[in-house]
């Protein structure tokens, strides 16, 4: 396994370059391409859970995986939380018109598409789960097979977004402090109800995300003045975090962390790659359908005994169903969600 992680960090270091100065800070291009190598180190990691492991390189991997834990989930809540506000700031009441359809709506009716394609799966499996883990599994808080903690958790955030936009308008700093007061809540609801630590060790990521929107000059201004102290201060806390992440709040912290340091990086560097921009742009159906084919591979046994072959061909029909689905929801999406009022501007 650890091959695989070492392919995808030459095809990384191969794409970086140094930040034009007409290249925009946080990009959408360079946040995709992160997205991107991130839900690849996502695939591997679930890949694992179906293969068993030996060896030196298979032992290399796990402490690769201890090394990432949930970090590799972090710039996913970040980029949300700011393109959500870059989006509020940008497009003001017209954005927040359609939000909740366009965003809410849209955003549990894809995934509910997806939960459609495990449950026949299942059905065809024989593979059975109680009437409530298929009714919460709509919303992200069960599972009949899929990955569901973090559609759960982007959707709660989506809706504390639009009701601290709604409620404060125009005032973005109060904007951020309410996402950030409302994700707090969501965390000790969290936590009141006994949910699996995932739900909320990384969650902060995305109010950062929305402070980090409503201060990117000034934090991108800072970054450049204070290169040295502000890797030195970043390197530091996750240095000092790392062996305590085992708590959820400590966890958070070093998440945002993590987050910054990328941000640190892209303040000098960039990311050009055509292989990671794809699959970035299909990592909302790569995260969700991933599990598909590997169930399908497991059940039947097929290719077991050969795991970097199970990983090969589990990640090719990964692509290739992402795609399949990705043109399917868009031509759906483009009747049911377009945004009409953005359209016109």
């Amino acid at each position: 396994m650890i091959v695989f992680v070492a392919l995808l960090g030459l095809i990384t270091l191969l794409g970086v370059q140094k930040r034009k100065k007409e290249e925009p800070f946080l990009s959408k291009e360079m946040t995709t391409t992160v997205n991107g190598i991130f839900v690849l180190c996502i695939f591997l990691t679930h890949s694992s859970e179906y293969i068993s492991f030996s060896g030196v390189a298979d032992s290399l991997y796990r402490h690769f995986q201890n090394f990432h834990n949930q970090w590799i989930v972090t710039t996913f809540l970040a980029f949300s939380g700011y393109g959500v506000m870059s989006q509020i700031v940008k497009y003001g009441d017209v954005y927040l018109a359609e939000y909740p359809k366009n965003r809410l709506l849209k955003t549990l009716f894809n995934f509910d598409i997806a939960v459609l394609l495990y449950l026949v799966m299942n059905l065809i499996l024989g593979i059975n789960y109680s009437t409530t883990e298929i009714i919460g599994s709509f919303v992200g808080i069960t599972s009949v097979g899929n990955s569901n903690w973090y559609i759960f958790a982007i959707l709660v955030m989506y809706l504390v977004s639009y009701l601290s936009a709604c409620l404060f308008r125009k005032n973005y700093v109060y904007q951020a402090v309410g996402v950030t007061v409302g994700t707090i809540a969501y965390i000790i609801i969290m936590q009141l109800f006994d949910m699996p630590s995932r739900f909320i060790s990384t969650i902060l990521c995305y109010p950062a995300g929305v402070w980090l929107c409503v201060y990117k000059k000034q934090i991108y201004i800072l970054l450049k003045k204070y290169t040295v102290q502000s890797i030195s201060i970043i390197a530091v806390i996750l240095l000092v975090t790392y062996k305590f992440r085992y708590n959820d709040y400590i966890m958070n912290l070093s998440s945002i962390y993590f987050v910054l340091a990328i941000v640190c990086f892209n303040t000098f560097f960039t990311i050009k790659s055509k292989m990671l921009q794809f699959v970035g742009k299909h990592a909302f159906s790569i995260y969700i359908l991933q599990r598909i084919p590997m169930i399908f591979f497991e059940h039947y046994g097929f290719m077991k005994e050969y795991r970097y072959i199970f990983v090969i061909v589990v990640g090719l029909c990964t692509i290739l169903i992402a795609v399949l689905f990705d043109n399917l929801i868009k031509k759906i999406n483009s009747s049911l969600f377009a945004n009409k009022n953005i359209q016109k501007m």
